[in-house]
């Protein structure tokens, strides 16, 4: 990391225009005393804004705050949120209804809070005690910690660094150089950073700050899910998820002025092209193409939206990096702001050039959504799993050891860990502990750092399936139709039957019959702990 640093300062000056995009939309909250000053890293891109008496709260030029005051606690909201269900789409009218309905307690506030799309972090402050969580997928990053007695709260792990001396963790350098971590991306295990002093916030939790120490609280699940255990109760599921879907989309279209649907042939994307038809005129549609894949998923996008009657737009992203003489400066950049060693080239190529051209002020993003498509079944072509979560399970389902027992056992110590914290058993009731596992070991944790720290680097972004209750909806439907797609071809089918009409349909070539077999073999063989 020093490395990258150390690039960055000596070559910035070459590139001012890109002097704002360290730590992009960053935010840090502290019960410290601090000055960010207007030199390097910060260069006059961070404001400090009033945030309650014990704790400062500054921000990146492009990240929003948003605060409250009731019977003397301060809410605040940092990021976007809008609310499906009461058709809100201004974050101050959405934190004036949790201050009334919580009664001061985070708690009873979490109802409102489980109603929320978005990108964002919320919470509330009572005298020294801090206490918040993320959208329902975490997906706008978050670390936090206690360090030489303060309090931090930061969008980056290298922010917190600029002001404290932080500890590396020798385990985690160990696991991003074994050669085949990256195979199923890079987060890394349960909820600990890079840093012994800091954490990462993970989805279905939410945290408490009191007495100079952090814990831990589980939202959901918290009780059982209600079945669907017939057709009409199906169909009433697959009528609420394409109503939900359809607000969501109208809500964008309402808070950004030039939002934009990625589109491609998959059936996540195709379900967000459904929800947004009604309000086709307020949105772009694109894809892009920076790889020989992704001409596929381009072609298919152009078909699909011709059938349904909305332009689109494929962006062909160069791939010589010679075209970019700001390359090696934003690879920099990009490994700083996500604490990562390496972008493959593609990504970077993409990021500079949409970050240049700037053709969308938010786009439209259709991740998370994998949770109701049951996405372990599928990886791994079953259709049981075992009953019970353990944290070797969790290990080979996220991670490929081959010969290194040492980094197994010592990544089976970080889950188990987690899963001890956060009541992870105790709180499965009738879920598929897999799904949940899917949530917060691979979206919350890897993905979520993809979009805040490599896609935000060149405009917003939004998930309109980030939505707790809308996967609860998803949940719902028996898993036979989980694994067949079959929610999401109904509730597309019900808000616009022309897409699927086409018979366009693009899988991920990643996941071939060839690679199913190859996790299935590992994950059932690696699942088992001999002692």
């Amino acid at each position: 990391m020093n490395e990258n640093w150390a690039y960055i300062k000596a070559h910035i000056e070459q590139f001012p225009e890109y002097k704002s995009s360290i730590f992009e939309q960053g935010f840090l909250i502290t019960d410290q005393e601090l000055t960010i000053h207007d030199d390097y890293p910060f260069f006059g891109n961070w404001r400090q804004e009033p945030l309650s008496d014990c704790f400062h709260i500054w921000l990146h030029c492009r990240q929003k705050l948003y605060t409250t005051t009731h019977n003397g606690i301060t809410y605040f909201l940092i990021g976007h949120a809008y609310n499906p269900f009461s058709g809100q789409g201004n974050e101050l009218d959405i934190l004036n209804t949790l201050a009334s309905q919580s009664h001061d307690s985070f708690e009873l506030g979490l109802q409102t809070i489980n109603d929320l799309t978005g990108l964002f972090v919320i919470g509330m402050i009572a005298g020294e005690r801090l206490t918040f969580c993320g959208d329902f997928e975490s997906m706008r990053t978050a670390y936090y910690g206690s360090v030489n007695g303060h309090c931090y709260l930061c969008s980056h792990e290298e922010l917190a660094a600029q002001f404290e001396s932080l500890h590396r963790d020798d385990y985690v350098t160990k696991l991003e150089h074994y050669r085949w971590y990256h195979l199923y991306g890079e987060g890394l295990p349960g909820d600990i950073s890079h840093y012994h002093e800091l954490k990462k916030l993970i989805c279905n939790n939410y945290v408490v700050y009191a007495e100079g120490a952090f814990n831990t609280v589980r939202i959901w699940p918290r009780q059982s899910l209600s079945m669907c255990e017939n057709k009409a109760a199906y169909w009433e599921t697959v009528h609420q998820i394409a109503k939900l879907m359809k607000s969501n989309l109208a809500l964008i279209a309402e808070k950004w002025e030039r939002p934009a649907v990625s589109v491609t042939g998959g059936r996540d994307s195709k379900g967000s092209l459904a929800a947004s038809i009604h309000e086709k005129e307020r949105f772009q549609y694109f894809s892009y193409n920076s790889q020989p894949a992704e001409k596929v998923d381009c072609d298919a996008a152009e078909a699909i939206c011709r059938a349904v009657g909305v332009p689109h737009v494929t962006y062909d992203i160069p791939l010589d990096k010679a075209v970019y003489p700001e390359y090696e400066l934003v690879r920099a950049i990009l490994c700083v702001n996500s604490n990562r060693l390496y972008f493959n080239h593609n990504d970077i190529m993409k990021r500079i050039y949409l970050r240049k051209e700037n053709p969308f002020d938010i786009e439209v993003k259709s991740w998370t959504s994998e949770v109701g498509r049951a996405f372990y079944y599928k990886r791994y072509g079953v259709r049981h799993m075992q009953k019970k979560c353990t944290a070797r399970r969790v290990n080979a389902m996220n991670n490929i050891f081959l010969m290194n027992p040492a980094l197994i056992y010592a990544t089976d110590v970080r889950y188990k860990d987690y899963l001890h914290r956060t009541a992870y058993n105790e709180h499965m009731f009738n879920y598929d502990w897999s799904d949940i596992i899917d949530l917060e070991m691979r979206d919350s944790r890897w993905g979520a750092d993809v979009l805040s720290c490599e896609h935000m680097f060149s405009h917003d972004v939004t998930v309109p399936y980030n939505n707790r209750h809308l996967s609860e909806l998803m949940l719902k439907v028996p898993l036979e139709d989980r694994i067949a797609d079959r929610t999401h071809i109904d509730f597309t089918h019900e808000l616009c039957p022309e897409i699927d009409a086409t018979n366009i349909s693009v899988k991920d070539v990643a996941h071939n019959n060839k690679r199913m077999w190859m996790d299935k073999i590992y994950y059932f063989i690696a699942s088992v702990r001999l002692f």
